[in-house]
């Protein structure tokens, strides 16, 4: 009985002794993974805090560009209002576009026959 009491003692220090490798290794392996998503979680922030940046920088630039285009148009309704030889030729444009004559335009824009004559070669281009 002691031969075999011997044997099972060894062979359950043979397992205590696999069962601890094994743990050392899995042990090992789990800190290798925690080191490694540590490591992805700080790429994760940076490229978090990149893309949060890089919006924001976009939504400055797009305000920035809508406000530009706000003072370009309020410039150009100025513009229009201001220049009143630009109502005369919209309104004869209207006009030869809808068929008009040259006599019509003359008259009703009150331009001269050159400008109404410009007017409607320029529209059938």
């Amino acid at each position: 009985m002691s031969a075999v009491s011997l044997i099972l003692i060894a062979f359950c220090f043979y397992y205590v002794r696999q069962t601890n490798d094994k743990l050392r290794l899995l042990t090992k392996a789990l800190n290798d993974v925690g080191i490694s998503n540590e490591k992805n979680t700080l790429a994760i922030d940076e490229i978090r805090a990149g893309s949060i940046g890089m919006g924001q920088v976009i939504q400055q630039i797009k305000l920035n560009t809508e406000n530009e285009l706000q003072v370009l148009a309020d410039k150009h309704a100025e513009l229009a209002m201001h220049d009143p030889g630009s109502k005369l030729y919209n309104r004869a444009a209207k006009m030869v576009a809808k068929g008009a004559s040259i006599e019509e335009v003359m008259l009703e824009c009150e331009i001269p026959r050159a400008e109404a004559e410009l007017v409607i070669s320029m529209r059938k281009l």
